[in-house]
């Protein structure tokens, strides 16, 4: 699976048969192109999507029933939903404020998670 970043953004990530998501900047040489590897699935990493809201967020769904959200700025996930039973094969945002995580799998479920707002700003 490939997916390409926000709007006006360089970078793309792909999904590997391993359970790994590379991360890469078009703009770099090829030989420099890949900037980061997430170890994200034991198993194949089957789908993946950026956030609309966040250019940071990054969602990948794996063969090992698992959805995990991503800062790549990091190398760990910053939640992991383990809800289907079998492996998950399509996963994306939505919601009006794009916090919405939606998760496909061959479990023949859909699945609709909010994140949690984030904190209001100090003196609002």
């Amino acid at each position: 699976a490939v997916a390409p970043g926000n709007e006006g953004s360089a970078r793309v990530a792909t999904a590997h048969d391993n359970g790994t998501v590379q991360l890469w900047d078009l703009r770099a040489k090829p030989s420099e192109a890949a900037v980061a590897r997430l170890v994200a699935h034991a198993g194949w990493a089957s789908a993946l999507a950026f956030s609309t809201a966040s250019e940071h967020q990054l969602l990948t769904a794996g063969h090992d029933h698992s959805v995990k959200m991503w800062d790549v700025r990091g190398r760990l996930p910053l939640h992991s939903l383990e809800e289907h039973a079998d492996k998950v094969l399509c996963v994306g945002w939505g919601g009006p404020d794009g916090r919405e995580i939606l998760s496909g799998g061959a479990d023949c479920k859909l699945l609709s998670r909010t994140l949690p707002a984030p904190p209001a700003a100090a003196g609002t």
